[in-house]
């Protein structure tokens, strides 16, 4: 199973509601979205069910200022080893934040909006790490349709393989 990675979720203080399809234009609603622009017949209780959602702050809202780099960089080894305890082959992590919190894993120095997959080896366990622009409303990067189709097909890809037609 496919882990995403968020950052934190304004709507919930509930860990199973991270990157969950409703509200509607929520970030996991557009990220469900996009796979159903490559899947059409794709339904939320699929995208539940096909993946493992998690944010870096799975209770509060995420800090900010002083030292929330430090903490963000704790929180993303807590779900590295939970991805890899759960024997996930891959983690999605959604935008910038996410993404530096996960730079002992992945390529620094990459801009935001660069998209990439990256094998990665801890304690002889091998995962693949994607990294995508956050899929909130105020990214245009995916006002772009080839982005869009970009991050759908990925993530498409990653759905169980009973799943793939």
């Amino acid at each position: 199973m496919t882990v995403l990675v968020g950052l934190d979720n304004p709507y919930s203080r509930n860990p199973r509601a991270a990157l969950m399809p409703i509200p509607a234009n929520c970030a996991g609603h557009r990220t469900w979205s996009m796979i159903r622009d490559v899947v059409p017949d794709y339904t939320k209780l699929e995208y539940i069910r096909d993946f493992r959602r998690v944010n870096l702050y799975p209770t509060t809202r995420a800090k900010n200022g002083k030292g929330a780099t430090a903490l963000d960089r704790m929180m993303a080894d807590w779900v590295f080893l939970l991805a890899r305890e759960g024997r996930h082959g891959h983690i999605v992590l959604f935008g910038q934040r996410v993404r530096l919190a996960f730079a002992k894993y992945i390529p620094a120095g990459l801009d935001e909006q660069d998209v990439i997959s990256q094998r990665v080896r801890v304690d002889h366990a091998i995962t693949t790490m994607h990294a995508v622009p956050h899929p909130s409303g105020r990214n245009h990067w995916y006002n772009d349709d080839a982005c869009r189709q970009q991050v759908g097909e990925l993530l498409a890809s990653l759905r169980p393989k009973e799943q793939i037609k």
